[in-house]
């Protein structure tokens, strides 16, 4: 949705694809840092977690629902983007 909404300040249309994949990214490491903040502002309750049982949980079903969301988005905007004649 973002990339959608900011297209309109896309100055060069030849230049879709690296400013979606910048936008993307950008987008990607803001989500991370959020992660990162709520996780060390959540209270410890003192029990050590293995490496491994961390690596191999499955995800919750949130954490899915954000994720099939976001690929949605995403492939929402790329579909747009090759109905436009300015991604051309």
């Amino acid at each position: 949705m973002q990339a959608f909404r900011s297209l309109s300040k896309l100055k060069d249309p030849s230049a879709f694809r690296p400013w979606l994949l910048t936008m993307a990214q950008n987008l990607a490491i803001d989500a991370a840092r959020r992660d990162l903040r709520k996780k060390s502002a959540a209270p410890s309750s003192g029990n050590s977690v293995k490496l491994a049982e961390v690596a191999s949980r499955t995800p919750l079903p949130e954490e899915v629902a954000v994720r099939d969301e976001t690929r949605g988005q995403v492939l929402a905007v790329c579909v747009l983007c090759r109905k436009s004649t300015a991604c051309h």
